[in-house]
């Protein structure tokens, strides 16, 4: 009896799985101490110590975190060098960059939210938003289909 039920939840996993649309779905919470803020609610926290997750993602210079939930948001991820990143974290940050035609990355991160800057933020202004961090919990590799 375990064994079909096993196998009925197995089928329906897979159909499930295989049926999914292409929308990125984020992992989730990966701690309790703050409450998960959606990325595209951060232009109602500006400037206030916020838990999120983001998709970072980006070409030659132009690198933002985003949603696929509010594409008209943008954010330039700055990591000021006092924040401690954990090795693998780095390592994912720095790979990213040379492998973003196959892959991109999903943080986690406590930072605070800035808007405003009439300029942009990022390498020409490209992103209309900040995220500074002020640490990091989680970064996950995803690789494009």
């Amino acid at each position: 009896m375990k064994q079909n039920k096993l196998i009925y939840f197995s089928l329906a996993l897979l159909l499930f799985l295989s049926c999914r649309s292409r929308q990125i779905i984020l992992p989730p919470m990966v701690i309790s101490a703050y409450q998960l803020t959606d990325f595209c609610d951060l232009q109602i926290n500006t400037n206030e110590l916020v838990y999120t997750s983001a998709i970072y993602s980006g070409v030659d210079e132009y690198w933002s975190l985003t949603s696929d939930k509010c594409k008209e948001l943008s954010a330039e991820l700055e990591i000021p060098n006092d924040v401690i990143i954990d090795l693998k974290f780095k390592k994912l940050l720095d790979g990213v960059h040379k492998k973003y035609r196959d892959s991109y990355l999903i943080v986690d991160a406590i930072g605070e939210f800035e808007l405003g800057n009439k300029a942009g933020y990022g390498h020409l202004g490209r992103n209309n938003s900040k995220f500074v961090v002020k640490r990091i919990i989680n970064i996950q590799l995803v690789k494009k289909e």
